[in-house]
């Protein structure tokens, strides 16, 4: 756990800030795996995008028709024209460009929509949003 909250070999100090609304959980109809390992493999991306130490931000929220789950760092931004969902397409010197890709496809597995914004060059922040469960007769 140390490697993965300071990235590998990094010396660095790294802040960890938690924004969530535990009741989200419930509204949800996600596979935990399949989600877990969305969210996971964003935190690591944003883990290892600042590699001189910032924040790490995981916030989940309600909207009208569904819930979002929010990963925000303070590295180094995307730099723009990239399509980091496009399958082999990285922007590390040692990445496959398969964790974007396969994170939406698990997202538009559950009917979600997965997007981001970059505030380049100083931080990204990934955004997933998925539809909440809806109450059908049994």
């Amino acid at each position: 756990m140390n490697e993965f909250a300071h990235g590998k070999g990094a010396t660095n100090f790294m802040n960890m800030a938690l924004n969530v609304n535990p009741i989200v959980a419930f509204t949800v109809p996600y596979s935990t795996l399949g989600t877990g390992l969305v969210v996971i493999n964003l935190s690591r991306n944003a883990v290892e995008s600042m590699s001189d130490g910032g924040t790490l931000t995981l916030r989940t929220y309600s909207t009208g028709d569904g819930v979002v789950f929010e990963v925000s760092d303070t590295g180094s931004g995307i730099a723009e024209g990239v399509d980091v969902f496009e399958l082999f397409t990285t922007t590390k010197a040692r990445g496959s460009g398969i964790g974007l890709y396969v994170a939406r496809q698990i997202v538009l597995a559950h009917s979600g929509s997965i997007t981001y914004s970059n505030q380049q060059p100083r931080g990204t922040t990934f955004q997933i949003t998925l539809p909440k469960k809806t109450n059908s007769p049994g």
